[in-house]
């Protein structure tokens, strides 16, 4: 896995088929990445219709209101 906590979905892929090589389920590549596909696709359809995506035991993703912050970009003819 990676190092510094951050995995990208080939690698996540690569894990759960590893995980399962000696199982009765004998995961794909392909089926892995579908699964990650769907959750994305549940996850996004969940936060906009309730607010809130939740896998027990793993993570819960809330949308939360806030309030706006007035931005500054900063050019290099602007060194405010």
């Amino acid at each position: 896995m990676a190092k510094g906590g951050r995995v990208d979905k080939a690698e996540l892929c690569a894990h759960m088929v590893r995980h399962f090589a000696g199982s009765d389920l004998g995961l794909r590549r392909a089926d892995a990445r579908e699964f990650l596909d769907e959750m994305q696709r549940l996850c996004q359809r969940q936060l906009l219709e309730v607010g809130q995506f939740a896998v027990p035991g793993v993570a819960k993703l809330v949308v939360q209101e806030r309030r706006l912050r007035k931005g500054r970009s900063r050019s290099p003819g602007n060194p405010s």
